[in-house]
């Protein structure tokens, strides 16, 4: 053992073993991701960046209709989708995206095992578990199978920035900081909470430089890119409405009443997220306090704001703490080592726990769980099949309405939404469509009586019954020109 220790503490080791766990991870996760949508499982967030790379495929603004009619750059002004989706040109769209995804998520373990190695001087064991607990953790999967989520594409670029900063390359810093903003203008804030750290550090011109260029950056694409697009806000349309309907008057009512926002960052939910976070690491982050000030400020609001935290949903909030809650951890463990010559040693037991507590997360609570089967590929059903088959026979001319999971079937055209929000309602389904898709499954204890009468409702707005198979009923509307659809089932 002392042996094989001393080889993996060699250079080679360095070099070989992070990219080596990066390319295993990502077959992983790409695996997982691309199942999960195989298997129509993936819905609004994949469906809605497909329509997106269409549009920009196509040589139009990417404006979307799939979750909500507005610009996707109104979103968080992901510009680092636009090359992302210029590839789509010639690779598949839904592998391209969720393989990207997979990629970014995967290449994590390199920036984690280099601040683990170059910056705390832990051994080979240390690094490991890190390492472990990283590919283990609840957010990377739920991270993964969020359908596409841009600032899951931040990640990397998150931990390389701290990385960069810690070891005083500021040029390199600069670049990987511009390499996680392109995906989400908020995270401008965790490149001006990290300035604020550099600075509490000694680096007061880089910690300043910092702190001006990641608040100017939020503060100019909001105001300059995202506002003229449409609805928009910080991390996302509405988030603060509870406070004001402007950033002003959410400023004024959370001065005005500072016990407010203190007991909504202290609320039962954010305090089970946030454990759910530390767990799998055992809370050693929280042995290195001063390494989280960069995402004190963009965690802070996303706990006050009307958010998700939890699932899919709540992915896009989640990158950053995901990342430095990793630097955070490098350093705990590095606190409770001994430092000999070159490297720092960990007590073996307190690895234990920590891979204990990575293992048990992993089965218990991440989405990527053996006992979720995230990657084994459930036999398609009927249901299934039937609404593949409904999806393929609506041309991409027309306008459509379909259930959410089959959204990325039919998001390459020009007007496509999910299911209206709300109990079904005809007028409600059938509103500015040519072609609606319903998928009675969706719904609980339908009896006959309610399909006959939705049925019904359906064709009293001016629709009529093509073809109902397994469940999935499709419905086309009867203002359509002759020609514009074939009942025959060639679309």
């Amino acid at each position: 053992m002392l042996r094989w220790q001393a080889r993996l503490d060699a250079d080679w080791a360095d070099r070989v073993v992070p990219w080596a766990v990066a390319g295993f991870l990502f077959v992983v996760y790409a695996a997982a991701a691309l199942a999960r949508a195989d298997t129509l499982g993936a819905g609004t967030g994949l469906g809605r960046h497909l329509q997106a790379a269409w549009a920009i495929r196509e040589g139009r603004s990417p404006d979307v209709t799939i979750g909500g009619a507005r610009n996707l750059l109104a979103d968080g002004a992901p510009f680092g989708f636009v090359p992302l989706a210029a590839l789509t040109r010639v690779l598949p769209p839904i592998p391209t995206l969720l393989g990207a995804q997979a990629a970014a998520l995967a290449l994590g373990v390199v920036p984690v095992w280099r601040l683990a190695r170059r910056v705390t001087n832990l051994r080979v064991g240390a690094a490991g578990a890190l390492v472990l607990a990283y590919a283990c953790h609840p957010l990377t999967g739920v991270l993964d199978l969020a359908d596409f989520e841009p600032s899951a594409m931040a990640v990397t670029p998150l931990l390389l920035t701290a990385y960069y900063a810690h070891r005083k390359k500021w040029w390199r810093m600069a670049l990987a900081g511009a390499a996680a903003v392109v995906w989400a203008s908020e995270l401008g804030l965790v490149v001006a909470g990290l300035g604020v750290l550099l600075v509490l550090e000694g680096e007061r011109r880089h910690g300043g430089r910092a702190i001006v260029a990641g608040l100017a950056y939020t503060v100019v694409v909001m105001v300059v890119v995202q506002s003229p697009l449409g609805p928009t806000g910080l991390l996302q349309p509405g988030a603060f409405t509870r406070y004001g309907d402007s950033g002003l008057d959410v400023l004024t009512a959370m001065l005005r009443n500072p016990l407010r926002p203190l007991a909504d960052l202290l609320a039962e939910e954010n305090i089970r997220f946030l454990v759910s976070a530390l767990a799998p690491l055992a809370f050693i982050s929280l042995l290195a306090p001063r390494q989280l000030v960069p995402i004190a400020l963009l965690q802070a609001l996303v706990f006050v704001s009307d958010v998700p935290l939890a699932g899919g949903d709540g992915a896009a909030h989640s990158a950053a703490l995901l990342a430095f809650t990793f630097v955070a951890a490098a350093f705990g463990v590095a606190g409770l080592g001994r430092r000999r010559v070159q490297r720092v040693i960990v007590d073996p037991r307190i690895l234990a726990i920590q891979v204990v507590a990575a293992i048990a997360a992993l089965l218990l609570v991440s989405p990527l769980s053996p006992y979720a089967a995230p990657i084994a590929r459930p036999v398609p059903t009927s249901a299934d099949d039937a609404l593949r088959a409904a999806t393929d026979r609506v041309p991409a001319e027309l306008a459509v309405r379909v259930p959410e999971r089959a959204l990325p079937l039919v998001a390459e055209r020009t007007v496509a939404f999910g299911p209206a929000p709300g109990p079904f309602a005809a007028e409600a389904a059938t509103a500015d469509v040519d072609v609606l898709i319903v998928d009675e499954r969706s719904a609980i204890e339908v009896t006959n009586a309610d399909r006959l009468a939705q049925r019904r409702a359906v064709e009293a707005q001016g629709f009529q019954l093509v073809s109902r198979i397994a469940g999935v009923s499709l419905y086309v509307s009867e203002q359509l020109r002759p020609g514009q659809f074939d009942p025959s089932g060639d679309g």
